[in-house]
């Protein structure tokens, strides 16, 4: 127990820490923008970040440039609308276009603004210099090219201002606009900032690939235990999801950002990766798949989302509502699962339905609440989850081990005891089938004869019934 205790004690420490200093900047400071202006001018820049939440100018319906502000500090006619967040939760359509502005008072001679991804579409200026292109926006569908990415830029303010213009257009996906958080700093901060997260995400996928190369050559030795290739699938599409998801590698280092064919990608490792973990949990716990309407079920919960994502045209603007299908089969296998360990306990099973059940639980949370506001905070769910299945499959994987080592030892003693008990009494049986002697002293011989066969019978009898044991 107490190293049970120690290794989910370690697990835990892992992921809150990952969760902590991936999500959370240490230095991250927030004065929010009112009515299209944010007023840096008494902020102390030296190692912290600001963000630039708040009231931005908001047109729906327009696409605009810096010229046609004509350098106002504030353009008439404007609407305003909090940042980060999707448009449709102030109540405007999804599908659409629109512009926002925001004007940033500084003093600083350079700063460096980290532009988050912009769904689907984006065009951003900065001083009336674009910065960021990724697709391009229009008033129809049909006129935009979506496209997703990320960057940061290093500006210098013109008469400690700068005006910041992004024009954005969304048809085919499930939010629309800023919905992420934009962040302002030194350059030299942002550089440290986005360096340290950056080398934790890295090595969070690094540490997704390597346990998933591991079980794939468990599986290969160890032929037919799908619980290991299940493992090694559910590691591999956590990596890939967290290199294609928000504020990941791609959208930095993939030229022009994340299309809409990798966006369909990054949907189906959502729906997939928790395919991957149902398989996982119906092999680990010994639960064969029954029942036709159970099976059924199941089959529609991933085969809805696949349809909508790759099938249905324009199925990806009900993502948000689609993908928590997949809960449903999660749930029932995780139900199933604490039923078998009420029967057989087990701690480190009991570890990994809690974690199953912290998983469950933080998706709907995330995107609800967590993902317009955190760097990448489903990471640290993934990773607890990971953990906790590791350590399960490494306590089995050891029982499993003791359990060969003392079969083979208890086979080898039987067979060393065949040998060393039989081998005598058939010496004895053969001496006195040829010994020479009187009627009277062979009816003796005879006898000891019958009682070491009799002897040599059970002694074959008891081998056998401890081999098989």
């Amino acid at each position: 127990m107490k190293r049970f205790i120690v290794i989910a004690s370690f697990i835990v420490l892992i992921c809150a820490a990952m969760l902590y200093f991936l999500s959370m900047p240490a230095n991250r400071a927030n004065i929010p923008a009112a009515g299209g202006i944010l007023d840096l001018r008494s902020a102390i820049f030296s190692g912290t970040l600001y963000t630039l939440d708040g009231e931005w100018e908001f047109y729906y319906g327009q696409l605009l440039t810096p010229n046609d502000f004509n350098s106002q500090l504030s353009a008439p006619h404007s609407q305003f609308i909090a940042v980060p967040m999707s448009w449709e939760k102030a109540g405007y359509p999804l599908r659409g276009c629109a512009t926002y502005r925001l004007c940033v008072l500084t003093d600083e001679p350079e700063v460096s603004v980290r532009i988050p991804k912009i769904t689907f579409s984006a065009l951003v200026w900065i001083n009336g210099q674009m910065v960021l292109k990724a697709g391009k926006p229009g008033a129809t569908q049909e006129e935009t090219m979506p496209r997703l990415s990320a960057g940061f830029v290093n500006v210098r303010p013109e008469n400690g201002r700068l005006e910041i213009v992004a024009q954005t257009a969304s048809y085919n996906w499930y939010v629309a606009g800023l919905r992420n958080g934009w962040e302002l700093s030194q350059p030299a901060s942002m550089i440290k900032d986005a360096a340290a997260r950056y080398a934790l995400l890295a090595m969070a996928i690094g540490a997704h690939l390597v346990l998933a190369l591991y079980h794939i050559i468990l599986y290969l030795y160890r032929r037919n235990e799908w619980v290991y290739i299940s493992f090694a699938l559910t590691a591999l599409s956590s990596a890939l999801r967290y290199f294609l998801e928000t504020n990941g590698f791609a959208q930095l280092l993939l030229p022009g950002g994340m299309g809409e064919g990798l966006m369909r990608l990054y949907l189906a490792t959502v729906f997939f990766q928790p395919g991957f973990m149902i398989i996982f949990i119906h092999a680990a716990f010994a639960m064969p798949l029954k029942g036709r309407v159970r099976r059924a079920i199941y089959i529609l919960c991933l085969a809805v989302p696949s349809a909508f994502t790759f099938i249905i045209p324009g199925g990806m603007i009900y993502a948000d509502y689609y993908l928590f299908l997949i809960i449903i089969p999660m749930a029932w296998s995780a139900l199933s699962a604490a039923r078998v360990l009420k029967q057989k306990p087990n701690c480190y099973n009991a570890l990994f339905l809690v974690s199953l059940v912290v998983f469950l639980l933080w998706y709907p949370i995330q995107k609800m609440w967590l993902d317009d506001r955190l760097f990448m905070p489903g990471v640290a769910a993934h990773l607890f989850l990971l953990l906790c299945q590791c350590a399960m499959l490494a306590v089995s994987y050891a029982e499993t081990k003791r359990r060969e080592a003392e079969l083979a030892a208890k086979t080898e003693f039987y067979h060393k005891m065949s040998h060393d008990l039989l081998t005598p009494l058939t010496v004895v049986s053969s001496s006195i089938q040829v010994v020479k002697v009187t009627p009277k002293d062979a009816l003796l011989l005879k006898n000891s004869q019958a009682e070491i066969i009799k002897m040599a019978g059970m002694i074959n009898d008891a081998l056998k019934d401890g081999d098989g044991e």
